[in-house]
């Protein structure tokens, strides 16, 4: 196994955490960097450089995002990737990540007997302390951050960094001021969420920004809103995709382990709004938003709504 990992995490604060635990861990500091997604980059490439050696460094890193579209990665190139694991460069650190791998495929199950998987343990109370090093907050406070966030350890290391800001005289958080400045995670109902993507796929930009604004006043945070676009898109995605290669509904719920057909009959009213490019390209977007408000200091209810205004351009 060697130098490869597999790291499966949806928080993006905890994947960076691991990935620069895994350098030092492994004595790649300083060393040359390489970062892929399956989303947009073919198998192949990233082969070529793990085959390749580099003149620059004596050693580097590979980092795979996105690895859960392996599966959709041509077999002689998935075939070339099990010989590497098998026997690796050890001047190579390889650290695949994905949100969740879908255990029911064949490559799945076998590039997990031969990459190290990484199990990420976090005491969330005493991230929460971590993250507000040099203040005072006692234990029923952070239970009402947790219950306010719902345990979602992005939006808890960016409320920190805000409750931070905004005690930085006192240097102490209250419950007073987590209800003031931090949202309550709300669940927006599927019919709601299913209108607001029904609008932006027929390019209603003034009806997708009224939903938009009305499901944020509903007490659902941007971060929220944004994972649950991306999930209804990728269904989307999914369903149009095996519609076209012949499935009926029952397969599609079939292959998709729904537990009834309704979410698949529902979402087959918003297929032909998109092509399958164009659903990649979304989701690519989604990202992209996700991406730029976690590593930067612009608003994500700017990129949000830029991106709403966007799809009709």
């Amino acid at each position: 196994m060697s130098n490869n990992f597999l790291i499966e995490e949806k928080s993006y604060i905890l994947i960076n955490e691991y990935i620069n635990k895994l350098i030092n861990d492994n004595n790649f500091t300083n060393s040359y960097k390489l970062v892929y997604s399956l989303e947009d980059t073919s198998l192949d490439i990233i082969l070529n450089n793990l085959d390749t050696y580099n003149l620059f460094s004596e050693k580097k890193i590979v980092i795979v995002n996105d690895f859960d579209k392996i599966n959709n990665q041509e077999y002689k190139y998935i075939n070339h990737l099990y010989k590497y694991l098998k026997n690796p460069n050890n001047d190579i650190l390889l650290i695949f990540v994905t949100n969740k791998l879908n255990n029911t495929y064949k490559t799945t199950k076998e590039i997990k007997k031969i990459v190290n998987i990484v199990d990420i343990k976090i005491n969330i109370n005493e991230f929460i302390k971590n993250n507000l090093d040099g203040y005072k907050i006692n234990n029923n406070t952070i239970k009402l951050l947790i219950d306010y966030t719902s345990e979602d350890y992005d939006r808890i290391y960016n409320e920190c960094k805000k409750l931070k800001l905004l005690k930085i005289d006192t240097k102490e958080i209250l419950d007073d001021d987590i209800k003031k400045i931090v949202y309550k995670k709300e669940i927006v109902d599927n019919n709601t969420l299913f209108t607001f993507v029904k609008y932006l796929g027929s390019r209603n930009i003034k009806d997708a920004l009224i939903y938009y604004n009305k499901i944020l006043n509903n007490k659902t945070d941007a971060y929220s809103l944004l994972g649950l676009t991306a999930s209804q898109f990728r269904l989307i995605y999914q369903i149009k995709s095996l519609y076209n290669k012949g499935n009926n509904i029952y397969n599609i719920t079939k292959i998709l382990n729904e537990k009834s057909d309704y979410k698949i009959k529902k979402n087959l009213e918003l297929i032909n709004y998109y092509t399958e490019k164009e659903l990649l390209d979304i989701l690519d977007k989604l990202h992209q938003i996700d991406l730029k408000a976690k590593t930067t200091d612009i608003d994500i209810n700017y990129l949000f709504e830029l991106f709403i205004i966007k799809l009709n351009i």
